[in-house]
This record gives structure tokens, C-alpha cells and sequence, in this order.
């Protein structure tokens, strides 16, 4: 495999990982961890979701770019 690749295949990983991660904590009934709320924190982390999401964008931009620069 080549350089470009695995940082395409790396990146759509994180972006998984970060979808995953803010499906998490979307769902009220869980607790979360990392959260400024007494734990366990339970209810919807809107700041936690958007953080997340943009990490996701932000990665799947960062694989297409890596993706069209091997070209």
C-alpha cells in the first residue's frame, strides 16, 4: 500500500471514530465521561456532538485531500 493509502484509509477511520463517538454522546440514557457535569453526566453534550462532527468533517476533508494529492 502505498503512503497515500494508508493516510486515506487512516482518515476515514477517524472519521468513523469520530461519528461513533458523537452518535455516544447524543444518547441521553449513558453516562459520558470527559463532561463538566457531575457524574455520571447524563443528557445530550451539544458541544461534545459538534466538536465531534467537525473532527469528523475536518478528517474526511484531510483524506480527500491525501486521496487527490496522490494522483
Amino acid at each position: 500500500m502505498s503512503r497515500a493509502t494508508t493516510a486515506y484509509t487512516l482518515g476515514i477511520i477517524l472519521t468513523v471514530i469520530f461519528l461513533a463517538l458523537a452518535v455516544y454522546y447524543y444518547i441521553p440514557t449513558v453516562p459520558h465521561p470527559f463532561t463538566s457535569a457531575p457524574y455520571p453526566a447524563y443528557g445530550h453534550h451539544y458541544t461534545h456532538i459538534i466538536l465531534l462532527v467537525a473532527l469528523a468533517v475536518f478528517s474526511l476533508i484531510g483524506a480527500r485531500f491525501v486521496a487527490n494529492a496522490g494522483k
